[in-house]
Parts: C-alpha cells; structure tokens; sequence
C-alpha cells in the first residue's frame, strides 16, 4: 500500500535516517536488508498554458463596453523565468462609460459620463500549501482558493459652458459634483466570507474674480516721457482674486466572517473639506498661496475605564454615528485634523522695468529689516 503520510514536501528534506527495530527480541537474528536508494531522476515538465480574450462595443458616442477575460494555470511561466507561479488564475474584467450628457439638450452645456465596473477573479495554488500534494482541480479545496467579486459604479456632472445670467455664471458654472460606490465580496484561506461597501462622494466649487477689483497702479501717475514710463502699467494685488474649495466624504463598511466562526465589523465615515486660494501681489515677482485641509469623523466609539478607590472599574462608551442627512445640517462630526499651508514665492528679474522693481522691493526689506534691528537693540 502507498499513501501520503503526513505533509511531505522534498524542499525540506534535510537528510534521511534508516533503522531496524526487532520488536519481537529474537537472539541471535542472522539475517540479510537490501535497502534501494531514494533519488530523483526526472525534472517534471508539465506544460503551461494561458490565454486572453478581449472584445469592445461602441455605440455612436453614447456608449463604450469593454470586456475581457485571462485564464492562467500554475505551470505556465514566461521566457524570461525559470517555473511557473504554481497559481492557477482566471480573471473576468467589464468596464461600461455611458455618456448621458449626449440625451440632454447641448445647450445645456453638461457632462454627465456615468460609468460601470465588474470584477471577478478566482484563483489557488497547485500544490497544498508548502507540501508536494498536487491540489484536485476537481474538487478544489478552500484552504487553498481565492475568490472576490467586485460591482463599482462611477459618475460626475459638470458644467463646461459658461451662462450669460451672472447668477448662474458664479454658481452652477463653477460647481462640480462626483461619486462612487462599490460593493464586494472577497473569500480565501481565512474568511469564509467578507462584504465590503464603500462610497465617495465629492463636491467642488471654484470662484474667479476679476483681478482689477483687488488691485491697483501705484505708478498710474507716471507721464509717458518719465524715466519710469515702463512701469506705468504695473499692477500691485491687496487682495485674492481665486477660490477653490471642496467636501469629500469616504463611508466604509466591512463585515466578516472567519472560518472559525467569528464575526467582525468594522465602519468608518470620514469627511475631508479643503480651501485653497492664491494671490500674485506683484506680478512674475511676489505669489502666495494658502491651503486648508479638515478631517472630520462622522463615527466615533470611545471606551473608557472609570474607577474610585475601592470600588469595581466602569465602563464608559462615548459612541455616535452620523449620516450624510447631518451634513446637510453642517454637522461634520468631531475634527480629527487641521492642516494648514502657506507658501510664499519671490523672483528677482534683472531687466528693464524688472530691475527697478526688484531693487525697490530689496529696498523696502532692507528698511523693514533695519526697523526690527533697532526696535530689538532699543
């Protein structure tokens, strides 16, 4: 009889050991073993294959559909390697884009693309773990496959002409809103099965003034055959012209269960919101820029151990969960973060009219410099 014994793997073997018990005490056992070498005399070559199939619709300019699938088994390898993964894979991958600004009145002036995504994969290994027991691909075992399914759904809507009503110019125009959500659900040597649900959802919004309503020309008053004629049109800004501001929320959910029968969950809900703005206070001189980043937490669950002498520890949990229905109420939970950045940019030009505004402005932070020298000695 020839069976497996155990969890045999030739990568491991060290060194063999051979021995006799008589376990019935003969004296005076006059015998003769023949013991045959143990040796290997073939490298296995089994043949590897792989193979990809892909087709793609397009409909007018509506819709894309791309579609593709990959199948791979353990043995196949390429030239430039040696052996094969010793995984056997088959990845199944569709991606959708419906442009649905196309069945709306152009005058409109949006885009709406409005996307889809399917993925499923499965995969295990050639082998049983680390040992050489080949895998029945009859009758796959868990411990040694890999499994997940994925649904994603992608859109934004964004205006790309510009209204003539003012109202609707400093508004919709500038807004713009995204998201998606996906859902999957994944399996393999540990969990017997986890579900994952995720949304993203963004806002933007960006405000450009005109620039004449924050700046002036200090040397407006230049008369045209004064040395200084070239500056004339110089432009100082006291105040920014641009804003770009957005909310981006991240929901998560993922619930688990393990092949020893636990279950876990784990959620989050955290908010980003942003504000950046610029300003050239002199033009190809001085630039500044500002950021602002907030995270927030929309679930929070706090355990705290409350105790008084000589008495028993209690418990305390502080726990709360928002939904998007609190943001409409500016309710953005509890801020985890605060980032903020200034950024400042000087360039010195050496000509013309460049010259003389640099060699003003050294001017007036050597006298600033030279201030706070004084102030300081005094």
């Amino acid at each position: 009889y020839i069976g497996i014994l155990g969890n045999p793997t030739l990568q491991n073997v060290k060194y063999f050991n051979v021995g006799i018990i008589d376990s019935a005490g003969t004296i005076g056992l006059d015998s003769e073993i023949w013991l045959d070498e143990l040796r290997l005399v073939k490298v296995k070559k089994d043949p590897g294959m792989a193979m990809r199939a892909k087709a793609r619709i397009e409909i007018a300019d509506i819709a894309i559909i791309d579609a593709d699938i990959i199948r791979q088994d353990g043995n196949f390898h390429r030239i430039e390697e040696k052996s094969g993964g010793g995984v056997t894979s088959q990845n199944f991958n569709l991606n959708t884009t419906f442009h649905l600004d196309k069945l709306v009145p152009q005058k409109l002036g949006l885009k709406i693309p409005v996307k889809y995504t399917y993925s499923n994969k499965d995969s295990y290994t050639k082998y049983q773990g680390s040992t050489d027991i080949l895998v029945d691909e009859n009758n796959v075992p868990d411990s040694v496959r890999k499994k997940s399914v994925s649904n994603k759904y992608n859109f934004s809507v964004k205006k790309t002409s510009k209204s003539n009503n003012p109202f609707i110019k400093h508004t919709l125009d500038k807004l713009s809103f995204s998201g998606d959500a996906t859902f999957s659900n994944s399996s393999d040597a540990t969990y017997l099965s986890s579900e994952t649900e995720t949304y993203r959802y963004t806002v933007g919004y960006s405000l450009s003034l005109p620039e004449s309503w924050f700046s002036f020309k200090p040397f407006g008053w230049v008369g045209a055959n004064s040395f200084m004629k070239n500056m004339k049109d110089f432009k100082f800004a006291f105040f920014p012209s641009s804003y770009t501001t957005g909310l981006t929320t991240n929901k998560n959910q993922t619930l688990s269960m393990s092949r020893k029968g636990n279950y876990t969950k784990s959620q989050l809900f955290n908010v980003s919101r942003t504000l950046s703005t610029s300003i050239n206070q002199i033009p190809k001189i001085l630039s500044s820029t500002y950021n602002l980043t907030l995270e927030s937490n929309m679930y929070k669950t706090k355990v705290d151990l409350d105790s008084l002498p000589g008495q028993d520890s209690i418990v305390v949990i502080d726990s709360y969960e928002k939904d998007f229905s609190d943001l409409a109420m500016f309710d953005f939970g509890e801020l985890s973060s605060l980032k903020s950045k200034t950024t400042n940019s000087l360039k010195l030009h050496f000509s013309n009219s460049g010259r003389m505004i640099s060699l003003l402005i050294l001017r007036i932070v050597g006298l600033v410099i030279y201030q706070v020298a004084n102030h300081q000695i005094a």
